[in-house]
């Protein structure tokens, strides 16, 4: 468990040293939305009474908003980012630069 852990903590670094800090936070953005998980966990809390609807309702709506803001957010970030790097090389169909 702990080898996974560490080789997931390394990529994340390397990633952030090549993204940057806005490329980094694109990305993080892009990844965080996660409204079909809390419509899941909200059903089964509410199936156990362990979340009343007006909660359940509010988590949804929390993600719903999430869903709608944080691509914006993450995409006007991705373009100040590719300002600042520069133009993109295009991959060829292999998946080869």
């Amino acid at each position: 468990m702990r080898v996974v852990r560490r080789d997931r903590q390394r990529a994340g670094q390397a990633a952030a040293r090549e993204l940057g800090t806005r490329g980094t936070a694109s990305l993080a953005l892009f990844g965080a939305t996660g409204l079909p998980l809390i419509v899941a966990i909200v059903g089964i809390g509410q199936e156990r009474d362990a979340i009343s609807d007006s909660v359940g309702a509010s988590l949804i709506g929390a993600g719903m908003i999430s869903v709608l803001v944080y691509p914006l957010v993450a995409t006007r970030l991705a373009a100040r980012y590719a300002t600042e790097t520069g133009p993109v090389e295009p991959i060829d169909e292999t998946g080869e630069y």
